[in-house]
């Protein structure tokens, strides 16, 4: 990191930048959730400026089974890295610059991954600017930022416990152009640390969208990220103007008790067939022992997560509705964690390549074993076995150990 005042540095360091949970990829933190109001500077020190980082990289070998659909009969390997450089700066209290480079996948990166066509050992990996925007203070409970933005649409994504990808992957907001402002609510709401924020935004097309590294077509049926978003990809919130919107409210008790957030969101379509995407979300988490969650016994603990969310018109398609239950249970022992997740995911209405529609219920569950072997920086070890059956693919098992490194500068 790199300090003109030491003291503010570290303290802003800590508020603006949470250690991930453990996830199959590097995760990004909601640009509300890093545009808060931060620590007031000492008397003397208030035109300090201050920046640095995060660095957080997770090495991942997997070893899947083949699915009834998959390409051949023999199980399928895969090595692959998901990092995030997390910069800021700061001056003072009131003024923010925030950045984020990803490194991931651009093919084959969510939850329907575990049906491999081929080996693929660091293929399509893209380094991409993920967020880019500033934040500024008019006063200590009032934010507002704009820019390259990742709106604060639920959180299953970050907090759910495991090291496989999970559905939430799905309706995670990402790569927006757009503005946003956060509020913190007063202790006479009766809400206790309680911040809505409300956002507007569409979907990146600009040259920030490009991936450095790797170039799939917008066409490839297996990427999932292309080498540049295009306007003429449609899909929800592809509309080159700022009439999407998400809106949440998250507050609680982080480590001490029940931590919640509660989001709604729209966005527009300009596929002339489509429709504006609706949904909700409500997440909840309880850990009153200060990372170790509810105590089961001596230096035992677990963490409850479980979220709810559901869309109309999913994705900008007419009249399709999607619903996802995600949860699972953190168990920690000293430097040990044992993760066990799970995901539902109901399909309605989803068009079919001969013109019919189509109702499907996909299912996922894991183990995931993780242990820390160093705090700092910190790097944590771990091995984990995945079960997902999605409709039309059948079921598939994945398999594999990790290594992921954090450490801040």
């Amino acid at each position: 990191m790199m300090v003109v005042r030491p003291l503010v540095g570290l303290a802003l360091l800590a508020a603006v930048l949470p250690v991930p949970a453990l996830a199959q990829r590097a995760v990004q933190t909601p640009s509300a959730s890093v545009a808060g109001p931060t620590t007031p500077p000492p008397p003397g020190m208030e035109n300090a400026i201050v920046w640095g980082g995060d660095l957080a990289s997770h090495l991942q070998a997997e070893l899947s089974s083949a699915g009834p659909t998959a390409h051949g009969n023999s199980p399928k390997a895969a090595a692959f890295d998901d990092s995030d450089g997390n910069l800021y700066a700061n001056y003072s209290n009131w003024l923010s610059l925030y950045g984020n480079l990803h490194l991931e996948r651009n093919r084959n990166d969510n939850s329907d991954d575990y049906f491999p066509k081929s080996n693929t050992f660091f293929r399509s990996e893209g380094l991409t600017m993920r967020q880019l925007f500033a934040a500024i203070r008019p006063q200590d409970d009032l934010t507002v930022y704009g820019g390259k933005i990742h709106p604060n649409f639920g959180s299953a994504f970050e907090s759910m416990p495991g090291n496989f990808y999970n559905f939430a992957s799905d309706y995670e907001q990402s790569e927006r152009i757009g503005l946003g402002i956060e509020y913190r609510l007063p202790p006479s709401f009766g809400l206790e640390n309680a911040r809505v924020s409300l956002e507007t935004h569409y979907l990146d097309t600009s040259l920030l969208s490009t991936s450095l590294l790797s170039h799939p077509s917008a066409f490839d049926p297996n990427a999932d990220r292309a080498w540049r978003y295009r306007p003429y990809q449609f899909g929800a919130g592809n509309t080159g103007s700022l009439d999407n919107w998400t809106l949440a409210l998250r507050g609680g008790r982080p480590e001490t008790g029940l931590t919640y957030q509660l989001s709604f969101e729209g966005q527009a379509t300009n596929d002339p067939a489509g429709k504006t995407e609706t949904g909700g979300s409500l997440g909840l988490m309880y850990d009153p022992g200060g990372g170790d969650g509810i105590s089961l016994g001596h230096r035992l603990g677990v963490i409850p997560f479980v979220e709810y969310a559901q869309f109309s018109n999913f994705g900008g398609t007419a009249d399709q509705k999607e619903r996802y239950l995600t949860g699972g249970l953190a168990f920690h022992y000293v430097r040990w964690e044992l993760d066990a997740a799970f995901g539902l995911r109901k399909n309605d209405n989803v068009p079919q390549n001969d013109g019919s529609l189509a109702n499907s219920l996909d299912r996922q569950e894991n183990l995931s074993l993780n242990y820390m072997i160093s705090p700092y920086p910190q790097i944590t070890a771990g091995v984990g076995v995945n079960h997902i059956n999605v409709a039309g693919q059948g079921s598939s098992w994945t398999g594999g150990p990790s290594l992921s490194y954090q450490v801040s500068f």
